[in-house]
Formats: C-alpha cells, structure tokens, sequence
C-alpha cells in the first residue's frame, strides 16, 4: 500500500502557502515550529477527502484510505490519527477545488467551494428536527459539475468510451454523471502520464 503523501517541514510548509495566505505563513513564522510536520496530499479528482465524518488519505493505485485505519504505517498514524467525537483535523487545499456536498438519493445538496488557499475542517450541518447531525462530504474536484450534451446520448457516450475507457454505462440522469467524470479525469491523467 503506496499513500500519495509527503511528509514536508514547518519551512517547507510555509513556503507553500505562502503566496495564498501570506497572513498565516507570518503567523507561522513568528513561532518555533522546528518540530511540527505537515503531510501535502495529491487527491485525483473524485476521490474521497472526507466521506460521512471520517478524513482520506489518497493511495497512488487511485484509492484511499481513512485516517484512523489500523493499516496506515506507524509515522502516519501517529501524526494523523484523531478522534472523531473530539478532533477535527485542519487542511488548506493549495490548488484546484474542492466542493463540500450532502448527498441524497435524488441528488446532490452543494453547500461550498472551496479554492486554492482556503482552510477547512470537518464541517457540521445539525438537523434539529431528527436530532441528529448530518455530514458534509468533501471529494477532490467539484462535485456539482454537468454536462450540457444530452446525457443519454449513445453516440457521445461511445465517443467518451473510446478515448478514456469509461466503463459506466450511460448516466441516466445529471445525478449519475459525476462517475462519468471521474473516470474522465482517470483516463486523462492516464493519456498525459504515458
């Protein structure tokens, strides 16, 4: 099991970020944090960041894997692991976006984007009425996105399996595009890594 992160330094870090939120970079300047790390993630498109409360690590095979799993190396769970009753584990997204959503069976409830430079934890929605909390789910890439062709068209959908090898049949309705995407994104990244 390959995890798709880095273990980089306070400095290096700071470095990073430091473009996008020059603020907290002179925060973080101002203390010594020699023994303090950070992990910088590459999430493909798609893939799960946090899923139903609990927080993803990407695996280089294109899966992921949760935070708190027992098969994480020792380093990474030590430094990652968390309580999800108490804790909530903090991230900037340094480029691309991201969308936090709330999945339904008839579709997806978009709550917010989140751009390059902006900070996110595990947010919270509480339903009053059920008296319980319902979860904002966060993948890589946006997840409201459609297509304006005519999602049921076979020839389109050919096309696409042609030149990305999408497997999915044809997205019956806007809900089920994201799939389509996804594997979209897989074969793209794939045609540019040969």
């Amino acid at each position: 099991m390959d995890i798709d992160v880095i273990k980089i330094n306070c400095r290096e870090a700071t470095n990073l970020i430091q473009l996008m939120r020059p603020d907290l970079a002179k925060v973080m300047q101002c203390y010594d944090m020699d023994n303090f790390f950070f992990y910088k993630a590459s999430y493909p498109f798609g893939s799960p960041i946090i899923n139903s409360g609990k927080c993803y690590l990407p695996l280089s095979n294109g899966g992921s894997i949760e935070f708190n799993d027992p098969r994480l190396p020792d380093d990474i769970a030590k430094d990652l692991s968390y309580d999800p009753l108490n804790e909530e584990p903090l991230a900037i997204i340094l480029n691309k976006n991201s969308e936090f959503y709330i999945p339904t069976a008839e579709a997806i409830m978009p709550h917010a984007i989140i751009h390059p430079g902006e900070m996110y934890g595990i947010p919270k929605a509480i339903d009053t009425d059920a008296d319980n909390s319902l979860i904002w789910n966060l993948n890589a890439g946006v997840r409201s996105l459609f297509t304006l062709t005519k999602v049921t068209s076979q020839p389109r959908h050919d096309e696409l399996h042609k030149t990305y090898g999408i497997k999915h049949g044809i997205p019956l309705s806007s809900l089920d595009q994201w799939k389509i995407f996804v594997e979209i994104a897989k074969g793209a990244n794939s045609l540019t890594k040969k």
